[in-house]
């Protein structure tokens, strides 16, 4: 038994040194599939990342109000706006503030911050966080025809930016899905066809083993060993390029575009390195159980 159980290993070692130009490119083409899937989730999160402040910007309805309105009626704006269930909170934004905010915002042109020296266009506003997204439209209508409201807007809301937000997130979401499983398919098939390439190579040498009476997964044994030892190798290189690489995109992303919410998310190249070396044993134990069982069943 102990003889047995050390054939595998001791044989995946043997075919994968002994067939090195099949091992290199089913390592390669592993490593380049693995990388592919890292890139896609980082490129993911950083969409998530972005389209989550997005959200968490567009849940937040600002109510501008008119100069000349009393506090004490803006007071009472805000306690029946607290009131609501839909609502989570609304903060009193005065004109100071308002100002002040407006002349932190990056994508604000630099001219136009210096145009307003001495001068605040800017009204005082109620921001309304609500609970749930879909819930804005609802709010802005029962608000935008209060009087203590500024002429100008009364608010800030755009409904059809708010259903692009939406929209886009699922699309991001469903493109995700799509590019992930069409890496995973093309990863099986390669790896597949080279251990079917292997086993080509050694059909006599199988042959041989099932006439002595060896069983199905004596002869798999060894084949998915190999396998999985190439996704440990491809997944390790993509793991060190992916955490290598994950901070200098980061930091390239901000340079480029400052205005995007993108962070190095050091529990996030955890979880990436994991999945990699998972997809990575699995892709190979995958393709060479696909690999060995059609030349079984012949």
């Amino acid at each position: 038994m102990l003889t047995s159980a050390l054939f595998a290993p001791k044989s995946a070692l043997q075919n994968f040194w002994r067939n090195k130009g099949l091992s290199i490119f089913a390592v390669s083409v592993m490593f380049v599939v693995l990388m592919m899937t890292g890139v896609s989730l980082i490129l993911g999160h950083s969409f998530n990342q972005s389209i989550d402040s997005l959200k968490g910007k567009a849940k937040t309805i600002s109510i501008f109000i008119a100069d000349t309105t009393p506090l004490v009626n803006v007071a009472n704006l805000q306690n029946q706006l607290r009131s609501d269930p839909r609502v989570q909170s609304v903060t009193f934004v005065d004109k100071a503030s308002a100002l002040a905010k407006y002349k932190q915002d990056p994508s604000i042109p630099p001219d136009m911050i210096t145009n307003l020296e001495g001068y605040n266009p800017l009204p005082a506003s109620l921001d309304v966080d609500v609970k749930n997204i879909n819930d804005l439209d609802a709010i802005a209508n029962g608000v935008k025809n209060l009087p203590l409201l500024d002429k100008q807007g009364p608010t800030n809301y755009r409904k059809a930016v708010i259903d692009r937000v939406v929209v886009f997130s699922r699309f991001i979401a469903a493109a995700g899905i799509v590019i992930l499983i069409s890496l995973t398919g093309v990863a099986i098939f390669i790896i597949m066809m080279s251990i079917r390439t292997a086993v080509y190579v050694r059909h006599q040498e199988i042959e041989v083993m099932k006439l002595v009476g060896a069983t199905d997964w004596f002869v798999r044994g060894p084949f998915l060993l190999e396998g999985m030892l190439a996704g440990v190798i491809a997944s390790l290189a993509a793991v060190v390029v992916i955490a290598i690489g994950y901070q200098p995109f980061v930091d390239k992303v901000r340079n480029a575009v400052p205005f995007l919410p993108v962070s190095y998310d050091a529990a996030f190249l955890g979880e990436i390195c994991l999945i990699l070396a998972l997809v990575g044993i699995g892709l190979g134990a995958a393709g060479s159980y696909l690999g060995v069982r059609r030349f079984l069943q012949t």
